[in-house]
């Protein structure tokens, strides 16, 4: 069953990053950005309502969304009940001032989990351990770049965060609730 699918300029992520949003997310996305990077007011529309996922998918998201701000394309994230993990990180890049949330919806920060490749060597181990680390790095700066959630590090330390929508918009992860879209 697709959850995820788009119409034109709006993406909507209903559900688990997983390998099916490339085919019908990604690639869309792609086109769009192409056809929209020439036209004045020109927007993206992405409603999430999602549990998270591959953090791989959020990230290529995340850079397709940030390529459509560099060509002057309106980037609106509507989270409708929840966006957390990989969610969460593609509903904060919206372009600021078009991040919305509805008023019950909460997003959930955390640094995610790290599925890596065998460590069955003292090498593997050293590089695992490295990649792991600079995994979590990219998380947190990532939440930095685009919030200001008050001692971050504590707060994500203890693994799954939901913050309420009027936290959210306190804390710069959104910026208006969706009645005044």
């Amino acid at each position: 069953m697709v959850t995820s699918f788009n119409e034109g300029n709006k993406f909507y992520i209903l559900g688990e990053f997983t390998d099916e949003l490339q085919e019908t997310i990604i690639v869309p996305l792609v086109k769009q950005i192409e056809e929209l990077k020439t036209k004045k007011d020109a927007e993206l529309i992405i409603y999430i309502s999602s549990v998270g996922g591959s953090t791989w998918i959020a990230r290529t998201i995340v850079s397709l969304l940030e390529l459509a701000k560099s060509k002057d394309i309106i980037v609106k994230t509507i989270v409708t009940s929840h966006a957390f993990s990989s969610g969460s990180m593609v509903s904060i890049v919206g372009t600021k001032g078009y991040r919305f949330i509805d008023t019950y919806a909460e997003i959930m920060i955390h640094y995610g989990t790290y599925q890596g490749y065998s460590d069955k060597t003292p090498l593997q181990i050293e590089r695992n351990s490295e990649y792991r680390k600079r995994h979590f790095d990219n998380i947190l700066k990532h939440y930095k770049k685009y919030s200001k959630v008050p001692d971050l590090e504590k707060l994500i330390a203890d693994d799954g965060l939901c913050i309420p929508a009027d936290k959210c918009i306190e804390w710069g992860l959104a910026d208006k609730y969706m009645g005044e879209l």
